[in-house]
């Protein structure tokens, strides 16, 4: 059914005021994409959208670089209309017979049956990465490996990540002395890196960016602290994972993680199986949500010994269907509470190049940081 003028004013009327009722500028922008819409113009540049904005006048003179920020602040601006579009219509206005959506690249105003969004619950997921004001960022540890200053072959050892210890991997350079081991940071975990690129694609189906860096073993507050933050990495790499689940009922431990507060039907101890030749093995991630150490900024921790295991996890939790498993399993109105663990078991078989995932499911949950008892 084609909604008429009549109708789509007074949806964009109730949007304006629901939504958008402290900023100016989402209001000025939802109204003049509704003017074009009625124009039935089709597709609209960010040029045209940054003069509404701000106007020839202001624009007069603004050299290209300043052109291309202004640009950029409008894009931004959209991206966080969207966001906040997509919350009213799947709270607040879930009753409306309309939703309003702005389109990706052309910008046009859409009017579509208000339907349940195929993303609500992601959306809950990830709301306070998604909402205006957030800064999120995510974060991946960095491995040590070691080579011999006389040639180029890598060694990489786990239970080394720490320069100190190179003396562990000398039997891997019988030609070499301990002291002519360089440590070396020029690779990554596979699984932490694909876990990445994971969540860049989910945000940007939200049309927000999501900035990445690498994780040093002692800059999680100074450089961290104040973003929403989505970490992956082990206690083993990063020894701010082992600090940030500290008062949690879960840790992760070399090679298994520990339940402090085991509830009937849940193990002590979630231990990784050692690799078997040509058998799938069980590996075990723990995801953490707590608040951040700026208290109105959100963590999300993705910890695992074997990095398939942590990139597994991340695809989880972009996908619809398994969070909503995941939401209905640690709140009974499936609202996602500011702190709470699960505890994944993921599937891995090990191919002649490559580990890689098949399984993965939530096997122990809990909700608050819960009392420990060490």
């Amino acid at each position: 059914m084609d909604l008429d003028t009549a109708e789509k004013q007074r949806c964009v009327g109730a949007v304006s005021a629901q939504v958008f009722a402290n900023s100016a500028r989402s209001k000025q922008i939802l109204s003049f994409l509704l003017k074009e819409h009625l124009t039935g113009a089709q597709t609209l540049g960010t040029s045209k959208l940054t003069a509404e904005c701000y106007g020839d006048q202001q624009l007069k003179g603004t050299t290209a670089e300043d052109k291309l920020k202004l640009d950029g602040r409008v894009r931004a601006q959209l991206a966080r209309m969207r966001t906040e579009l997509r919350k009213y219509f799947d709270d607040k206005g879930r009753n409306e017979q309309w939703r309003v959506k702005i389109a990706k690249g052309t910008y046009q105003l859409l009017f579509e049956d208000n339907l349940p969004d195929s993303h609500a619950a992601v959306s809950r997921l990830w709301e306070p990465y998604l909402s205006a004001g957030a800064r999120p960022m995510a974060t991946y540890s960095e491995a040590l490996f070691f080579r011999a200053d006389s040639n180029y072959v890598y060694v990489r050892d786990t239970s080394c990540n720490d320069p100190s210890g190179r003396s562990r991997v000398t039997r891997h350079f019988p030609d070499h002395k301990t002291k002519d081991l360089l440590a070396s940071y020029h690779y990554h975990s596979a699984g932490e890196v694909m876990s990445m690129f994971n969540f860049i694609g989910l945000f940007d189906n939200f049309g927000r960016s999501l900035p990445v860096r690498v994780t040093q073993k002692r800059c999680y507050a100074e450089e961290f602290g104040d973003k929403d933050l989505i970490l992956v990495g082990s206690a083993r790499i990063n020894e701010c994972v082992g600090q940030l689940q500290e008062g949690y009922g879960f840790n992760i431990e070399d090679g298994h993680i520990r339940n402090f507060t085991p509830k009937d039907g849940e193990l002590v101890k979630y231990e990784d199986e050692p690799p078997a030749k040509g058998k799938r093995i069980r590996k075990f991630a723990l995801l953490t949500r707590r608040p951040n150490l700026d208290r109105g900024r959100t963590l999300t921790m993705i910890a695992a010994n074997h990095g398939r295991a942590a990139q597994a996890v991340s695809k989880y939790l972009t996908k619809e269907a398994e969070v909503g498993e995941l939401l209905s399993q640690i709140s009974e109105d499936a609202q996602v509470p500011a702190a709470f663990q699960a505890v994944f078991e993921v599937r891995i078989s090990r191919t002649p190049e490559e580990s890689v995932f098949d399984k993965v499911k939530p096997v122990a949950v809990r909700v608050g940081a819960g009392t420990r008892r060490d």
